[in-house]
């Protein structure tokens, strides 16, 4: 009994140290880890100093996570290989827990780095047949992410899940989660200001050295404001709102003000009678103006260097109105519609914000009776 008690009891122990190493290593990665260990003074001649990409490629080259295809090319347009893109997974996850990069090439020369991010959770074996192809956008962000422990990953962004760009969900709620996980933390920002991820597209070369600059290096991460449909108000059930995502949302009487951090959007319908029957262009724009400045006032606010014009959604009149809306709190841009409902209803939809291309798509893309506006600003 002794004996099979100290058998136990030894392996006890030795589990518990096998967990105690396993800690230690898993705690001894850092961000600290990545530190630059090259100067970059244009080495490549494909790569000029105007080009968006040469601040992420000069990182990339001091920070030893990806190199030219020459000494002097980078090839910024051209394709990633899947085996291109392990090879910087696996930098990413061994300067990060050891400080260095050490793998060498083999036979072939990807098959240490394959075998290497099979053993550390990066990819599981077998995930690829053909090492050469181009690695898609999903492929490489799903391996970065797996490179690095997930609490490296700090939200700097508000992005909701739904209506999460063109990703979708047929790949499944975990990889569409962590590709999430990647846009909240500045590291992924999209094709477009809705967030689009084309996941079965191509990776260039240049926009990859974009996202691994970010992941290794924080300072370097983006805020970003991203916008998504789906927003609407009972006082107006025909009209999509496209505002940011995470809009928190306020309802009163003949009110609702969506309120976010870089943006603003207040719907309004009130009922007079002697409305009734009457277009909207009817009103001299710049009585209408007078009025909206007046009402402003009126309310403890501003609303300067106003603009009013004539536009429409398909073949409905609407004013829409452009200015800087001040309060003793806030000063943005705003985009303002107006238009008269034929029971009477004055409706106005004021946009604000203080990032110029969201509020023009704010304005742009907003759909009344699935229609945008025909003139766009």
């Amino acid at each position: 009994m002794k004996k099979i008690l100290s058998a136990a009891l030894a392996a006890a122990l030795i589990f518990s140290l096998s967990l105690t190493a396993s800690a230690a290593e898993e705690s001894a990665g850092s961000m600290d880890n990545f530190r630059p260990s090259a100067d970059y003074s244009g080495q490549f001649t494909d790569v000029a100093s105007s080009d968006w990409e040469y601040s992420d490629v000069s990182t990339c080259y001091e920070y030893n996570l990806m190199q030219g295809m020459t000494a002097s090319s980078f090839q910024p347009d051209g394709n990633l290989s899947v085996a291109q893109a392990i090879v910087m997974a696996d930098r990413i996850h061994e300067i990060y827990y050891t400080g260095q990069s050490t793998i060498e090439n083999g036979s072939p020369w990807y098959q240490p780095y394959v075998d290497y991010a099979a053993e550390n959770g990066i990819l599981e074996a077998g995930t690829f047949s053909d090492y050469n192809a181009p690695v898609t956008r999903a492929q490489m962000a799903l391996m970065l992410y797996n490179a690095l422990p997930a609490s490296e990953f700090t939200e700097i962004n508000t992005i909701d899940r739904m209506s999460f760009g063109s990703f979708g969900e047929s790949a499944g709620y975990e990889t569409v989660d962590k590709i999430l996980q990647l846009y909240r933390a500045g590291i992924v920002t999209g094709n477009d200001i809705y967030g689009s991820f084309l996941p079965e597209n191509s990776i260039t070369r240049a926009e990859s050295s974009a996202i691994l600059a970010r992941t290794a290096v924080p300072e370097q991460r983006r805020h970003i404001t991203l916008v998504r449909d789906g927003y609407s108000s009972d006082l107006l059930p025909h009209v999509d709102l496209i505002l940011p995502h995470g809009m928190e949302t306020i309802s009163d009487d003949g009110l609702t003000t969506f309120i976010g951090d870089s943006a603003l959007a207040v719907v309004s319908s009130e009922y007079d009678a002697e409305l009734e029957g009457i277009n909207i262009t009817e009103i001299y724009p710049n009585d209408y103006g007078q009025a909206l400045q007046e009402g402003f006032i009126d309310s403890g606010s501003s609303l300067t260097g106003i603009s009013s014009e004539s536009v429409s959604f398909a073949t409905m009149p609407v004013y829409r109105t452009t200015g800087t809306y001040t309060s003793p709190d806030l000063t943005m841009d705003c985009v303002i519609y107006a238009w008269i409902s034929q029971d009477g209803h004055m409706n106005i939809i004021a946009l604000l914000s203080d990032d110029d291309t969201v509020l023009k798509t704010m304005a742009n893309d907003l759909r009344i009776y699935g229609t945008s506006v025909t003139q766009k600003l």
